[in-house]
């Protein structure tokens, strides 16, 4: 049986998945070189949760032995739905930054995932530890923000300040609870 990817924790207890990613402050930017891969293999999106950055080739792969569909729901970019047979590939490219962009399977209805198309690299998805990395920054003052999938977590803080000075390494943490249920 196959099950949706919602509320991944680590054995640790942090959230897996979690998109976390510098809103403020970026001036000038690397353009990554390479494209992002996405996999369908065991009818689930391998990464669930990925980022890639405006213009940079997004191929997406049909690793299952069936038939997929992948139906991109972008309100910012050009969406697409589009049949995939086993063993086949596809690639796209996102003109515009666009957070949530969500893809579905219509064939399996329990398949998603979740791409957000950034102005720039510096951003990370949460690991199987609940860790993340952004390399690269350069030294200057931002702000780093975090998205969670599912809305049953809030982040006590979703966006928080951070001055990275030059050669220096930060760390920032988040921290996620249950939401409270609105009152009756």
């Amino acid at each position: 049986m196959v099950l949706e990817e919602r509320y991944v924790h680590a054995e640790n207890g942090n959230l897996v998945d979690v998109f976390v990613y510098i809103s403020k402050g970026v001036k000038d930017a690397p353009k990554p070189e390479g494209k992002v891969v996405i996999d369908q293999k065991g009818c689930q999106y391998t990464p669930h949760i990925t980022g890639v950055v405006v213009g940079q080739p997004l191929e997406i792969l049909n690793s299952d032995p069936t038939l997929h569909n992948v139906n991109c729901k972008a309100e910012e970019n050009k969406g697409f739905n589009q049949g995939m047979a086993a063993g086949t590939k596809l690639e796209k490219v996102f003109e515009k930054p666009e957070l949530k962009v969500q893809l579905k399977c219509d064939v399996h209805p329990w398949m998603g995932g979740m791409i957000h198309v950034m102005a720039h690299p510096f951003f990370s998805v949460s690991n199987k530890d609940g860790k993340y990395e952004i390399k690269g920054l350069p030294a200057g003052d931002y702000e780093v923000t975090v998205l969670y999938e599912m809305s049953r977590y809030e982040a006590a803080a979703s966006t928080i300040p951070v001055t990275v000075g030059a050669e220096e390494t930060k760390t920032v943490d988040f921290t996620f609870a249950p939401k409270k249920a609105a009152a009756e």
